[in-house]
């Protein structure tokens, strides 16, 4: 637990002058800033998760006093069913809120301990590198305004639920990506050190007995990671071939059947060489070259989007002089809403009462501010300055100017020039002419060596992979 003398227990900030408002921690006063870090760690230590103060790597974000206002507005989305999250089976739903203010695995647990215990919610995961919160929760029996009040009385602030059908598959494809690499790396790990023992047995004697028992547990560590991280190389190379084009997965595929089926084959025979060493490491490294392609396209694909996410979660929509508090997406051409000083502006729009100045940084570079009265048109994401206005919604949502900038960055990322690249005729060429090269290698050296034979026809499909090719060149 941090030393924090002078300093808020909770989060760390220093404590105003003339606060005294202190939590007890076994038997002890432990000084807060604020009634909020109080309400926190009161609620942290009265639900028994007071190990959070003990593992925690960094101080817990301030938390804030007044929530009322934003628990209203969630409330606001207890009856938009798009906003629940993906369907599931048996009436439930696969939530996923972007959650600030995560620093480290004790917040994490943190999380994880407290919503669990909430009626409704099957599971939760924490990713602490990005700040995804993916929940399993039952609409029937909770509600979304109190899971985002679960987690503001923590201190942590939700994001509204990540609505985007592209988002969730870029989150789902890397936890898949992410199992398949760690399943491959441990086995990778594991066979690699029972392969020690066999290039010492060769160098300097070993039982028989010891020797295949060593190639008995590398063939039952194989096993799993060839049938769970390799799957997805069998099942590019079977739709590429079914697809009558075959790609990069062909050559791959057939490298580790082959390696694996005569490793087996070897092993069961009790003569010859086994590859299982050499199996296990293929697919790891095939499958850290794709995570980290992965990785890269994701990136890619989100700064595009990231435009987007520059506009406010919340607006201030007024009817009939009474402010109402909704989500950003709900605006509609028409609409009057309210900008306070400080805020982005929500959508585009025409200002109908107030002057004030913008920072139109955003779209143009340029850090002056610019005036605006009303008649003057203002571009959605630009941050209002000066004074409280009153704005006539013209364009919201995936209309706005920043939205279709976002668009056109995606589709400028997206188109390549045509001179670039491998023009895709020759990719089924290439991988056919591998097949052929490696068969006639095989065929050579049945004339030359035939014990070398096998290991020069792995070579040639091992050495035409993309990974190969690439540190080749």
């Amino acid at each position: 637990m941090e030393k924090t003398e002078g300093r808020c227990f909770h989060c760390g900030e220093p404590i105003p002058g003339g606060v005294s408002i202190h939590v007890t921690v076994d038997g002890r006063e432990q000084a807060v800033c604020c009634a909020g870090c109080q309400a926190v760690a009161q609620l942290i230590f009265g639900t028994g998760l007071g190990r959070y103060y003990q593992f925690r790597q960094e101080l817990g974000r301030k938390a804030e006093e007044d929530l009322q206002g934003e628990i209203e507005a969630w409330q606001g989305c207890d009856d938009r069913e798009p906003l629940w999250g993906v369907e599931l089976p048996d009436d439930r739903r696969e939530l996923l809120l972007q959650t600030e203010g995560i620093r480290c695995a004790a917040c994490a647990w943190l999380i994880r301990s407290h919503l669990e215990n909430k009626p409704g919610i099957d599971s939760v995961q924490v990713d602490t590198a990005t700040g995804y919160t993916r929940i399993i929760w039952q609409p029937l029996q909770n509600r979304l305004s109190r899971i985002a009040s679960a987690l503001m009385e923590l201190g942590y602030k939700p994001h509204l639920p990540l609505a985007s059908a592209e988002e969730q598959g870029r989150q789902a494809e890397k936890r898949s990506s992410m199992k398949r690499l760690g399943v491959a790396g441990l086995g990778m790990m594991q066979v690699m050190m029972y392969a020690v023992g066999l290039y010492a047995g060769d160098a300097f004697g070993i039982d028989v007995a010891e020797r295949s028992f060593l190639e008995w547990v590398s063939l039952l560590v194989t096993l799993p990671v060839l049938i769970y991280s390799g799957r997805i190389f069998f099942e590019g190379a079977w739709r590429s071939i079914r697809a009558g084009r075959p790609g990069m997965d062909v050559p791959v595929a057939v490298a580790i059947s082959l390696a694996f089926l005569a490793s087996c084959y070897n092993f069961f025979r009790g003569t010859g060489e086994v590859w299982f060493d050499s199996v296990v490491m293929f697919i790891f490294f095939l499958s850290l070259g794709r995570h980290i392609e992965m990785m890269l396209r994701h990136r890619n694909l989100q700064a595009g989007a990231a435009l987007a996410r520059l506009l406010p979660e919340w607006a201030e929509r007024i009817i009939d002089g009474k402010p109402e508090t909704l989500p950003a997406t709900d605006l509609e051409e028409g609409d009057l809403v309210r900008v306070k000083t400080g805020e982005a502006f929500p959508a585009d729009g025409v200002i109908q009462t107030g002057e004030t100045e913008i920072d139109e940084a955003l779209l143009t570079g340029e850090s002056r501010p610019a005036s605006r009265r009303p008649g003057d048109e203002v571009i959605a994401g630009t941050i209002n300055l000066t004074q409280p206005v009153e704005v006539s919604v013209t364009a919201s949502g995936q209309e706005t100017t920043v939205s279709s900038l976002g668009r056109l960055l995606l589709l400028a990322q997206s188109r390549r020039p045509s001179s670039s690249g491998i023009p895709t005729w020759l990719v089924p060429v290439f991988i056919i002419a591998v097949l052929l090269i490696a068969s006639l290698t095989w065929l050579a050296w049945q004339y030359i060596d035939p014990t070398r034979a096998f290991s020069a026809m792995l070579s040639v499909l091992v050495a035409s992979c993309p990974c190969a090719l690439s540190l080749a060149l």
